[in-house]
Formats: structure tokens, C-alpha cells, sequence
């Protein structure tokens, strides 16, 4: 067995509310990320995108090797749930509901100026702008 790096980082175990504030923090990380505009905040989204759809096939790795007891422990963590969800592998639907209940159907988003593309990281969807024609 290899010994890790000695540069590596050492790994930290956050509790819920640590997490909680980690994800309102790269929430408003990636909003920002989502103004900036020209070739490098092309190039970070699509890094971004590229990490979270990398991560989301190893956790569908995992679930396909977890037994159906640890299969329901895992769902029964709120962080393990919402990763679920947020790559499209929640093995049940209903209860991916619970997490992401989807759009607002009445709610209509701004398209934005002509020709941006709007991607949704946490649905794993872009869409272009209505506007460009």
C-alpha cells in the first residue's frame, strides 16, 4: 500500500451544520461563478459540471456495489439524499421529491441577456437564452 502524500490534506469529518454552512457557502461561490463572464468563467463552469458529473458516476458506483440494508442507511442520511438527487440516482422518486421538489411551476426565470447559457448545477441541466433567437 501506498502512503498518501505528505502535502495531501488531512481529512476533517463535518457534522450537519457544518456542512449546512459549507453548502451556503459554494452556493453563493457558484452564483458568483455564474456572473462572470468570457472564456474563464466559461472554463470554470464547465469544470465545475464536468467534477460534479465525475462524482455523481462514482456515487451510482456505490450504490450498485451496497447491499439493500446498506442501501436504506444511506438514504436515510440527509447529505447522502441530497447528493442522490442532485446527480439523478435517487433510487426513489418520491422521496427525491422531498429534496428537490422541482420548479416552481408559476415561477418564470429570467433568460437573461442574448446568447448566455443559464446552467442549473444543482439539476445538471443548461439552457440557452430565449432571447438570441
Amino acid at each position: 500500500m501506498v502512503d498518501p502524500p505528505t502535502n495531501a490534506p488531512a481529512f476533517t469529518r463535518l457534522d450537519d451544520r457544518a456542512v449546512g454552512v459549507r453548502l451556503a457557502a459554494l452556493d453563493q461561490q457558484l452564483a458568483q461563478l455564474e456572473t462572470t463572464s468570457g472564456p474563464i468563467g466559461e472554463l470554470a463552469l464547465a469544470t465545475v459540471s464536468g467534477l460534479a458529473e465525475i462524482y455523481g458516476q462514482a456515487l451510482a458506483r456505490a450504490l450498485d456495489l451496497v447491499d439493500p440494508a446498506l442501501l436504506q442507511r444511506m438514504l436515510s442520511d440527509e447529505l447522502i439524499g441530497h447528493l442522490l438527487v442532485l446527480h439523478g440516482i435517487h433510487p426513489d422518486r418520491d422521496a427525491a421529491r422531498e429534496y428537490d421538489p422541482g420548479p416552481d411551476p408559476g415561477a418564470r426565470p429570467d433568460p437573461g441577456p442574448p446568447g448566455l447559457v443559464q446552467i442549473d448545477l444543482a439539476r445538471g441541466r443548461g439552457a440557452k437564452s430565449g432571447r438570441d433567437g
